[in-house]
């Protein structure tokens, strides 16, 4: 604990390092989590890993899974151009136009 006196008033700051050790292992776990949630998707669900990485993107945490996107975005490319895709509704198709566009892949409208 720290006290300092500014101009006749007290205050006092602390600074626990246990509490900054355990958010950055929480953060750390955090990613990982995702990163594997991320790498799994694409077998079980690929409209489930569209729209993970659309909200990674809103969130502005998508930098953190650069590796993973791309990854999973290549999938889905090589699976939107073979006859055997999965179909999707209306709202997955634009969402994963969109993704594929945002990458750089060429996809036609």
């Amino acid at each position: 604990m720290a006290f300092s006196i500014n101009g006749g008033g007290f205050s006092a700051s602390f600074h626990l390092p246990s509490l900054d050790n355990e958010k950055r292992l929480r953060h750390g776990k955090m990613v990982k989590e995702i990163g594997y949630i991320l790498n799994n998707t694409d077998r079980k669900d690929p409209l489930e890993g569209l729209v993970m990485i659309d909200t990674l993107q809103r969130l502005s945490i998508d930098y953190h899974f650069r590796e993973e996107i791309e990854s999973f975005l290549k999938a889905q490319y090589m699976n939107f151009r073979s006859p055997n895709h999965p179909l999707f509704d209306v709202f997955g198709v634009a969402l994963c136009f969109r993704l594929l566009r945002q990458e750089g892949y060429n996809v036609s409208q």
